[in-house]
């Protein structure tokens, strides 16, 4: 167990690279997501066809 430690703690500079790295992406997907879902969710709430259509 030591010996994880001290490596995490030798690297944490890079740990704390790829965390930030890990936590941008996720936002872009996040952003991504929301680009797609958000109008699909105004035009099912605004046209009672489309809602139809996605029910199916």
């Amino acid at each position: 167990m030591d010996a994880l430690i001290q490596t995490l703690f030798s690297k944490r500079q890079e740990l704390l690279i790829a965390i930030w790295q890990h936590i941008q992406i996720s936002l872009i997907s996040l952003l991504f997501a929301l680009i797609i879902a958000l109008p699909l969710a105004l035009a099912v709430v605004h046209h009672q066809r489309t809602a139809g259509f996605l029910r199916r």
